[in-house]
């Protein structure tokens, strides 16, 4: 079924809602919308766990990693975390709040999502190869500077095979001592790991995997006037 559509004057009478909200409770901004903002990221232990075994497969540059949790626990958070923290720390960070490309998840789309990130420009005949000589060529160019490219995928319980196969060709990209793209998967559980565990050679390459957990129940009102708090 399709999503109603909102009118003109109900889009109107919404926004006059949130700007009395706004004004009565003296506020610069919505503190409970559902669009996940690192402004007001409550960081619970599992959280501040996941971000330092991430930051690690960046900083060492061990190629894979995982960070998994149940629907609500905060894994598109955390990945906006990370890539401020990643970027704030000179690495080359591409983050996706999906799936990259569109539903078929092919290989070239994917490779042509990644290459127009890094505004590198149009390949002769969107060959696919093209574009991944043309990604290896631009880390290769980031490792002579120091800096590693980190690709962020988001809602990766639903990978597909030809998803894993660029996954592993973009994890195949190395020199004689640097892993030049490291690739981190944020997804629910289970599903994620099941999905990793069913391709031997991507689960292989798995260096770090982090799982977020539930608030505890003291956790839940500290959460809540930290978010009154920003």
């Amino acid at each position: 079924m399709a999503t109603p559509r909102l009118t003109v004057v109900q889009r109107n009478a919404a926004r006059e809602v949130d700007e009395r909200y706004l004004s009565h409770f003296g506020l610069t901004e919505l503190p409970f919308a559902t669009t996940p903002s690192p402004l007001f990221a409550f960081q619970t232990e599992s959280m501040l766990r996941g971000l330092g075994n991430i930051r690690n497969v960046a900083t060492y540059r061990s190629g894979f990693g995982i960070v998994s949790g149940q629907v609500g626990t905060g894994k598109t958070t955390t990945m906006r975390l990370v890539e401020s923290d990643l970027a704030t720390r000179g690495h080359t960070v591409l983050a996706f709040s999906a799936i990259p490309g569109n539903t078929r998840q092919t290989e070239g789309s994917i490779a042509q999502d990644i290459a127009n990130e890094l505004r590198l420009p149009k390949v002769a005949g969107n060959s696919t190869d093209g574009y991944l000589n043309a990604i290896h060529e631009y880390a290769n160019a980031l490792d002579e500077q120091d800096v590693t490219m980190v690709v962020l995928i988001d809602e990766a319980q639903e990978i597909k095979p030809t998803t894993i196969r660029l996954v592993l060709r973009l994890l195949a990209m190395q020199t004689a001592r640097n892993q030049l793209i490291q690739v981190i998967l944020f997804g629910q559980s289970p599903e994620i790991m099941t999905a990793v565990k069913a391709n031997r050679a991507l689960h292989s390459r798995l260096s770090a995997h982090a799982e977020l957990e539930p608030f505890a129940p003291d956790e839940v009102g500290e959460m809540i006037g930290h978010r009154l708090k920003i």
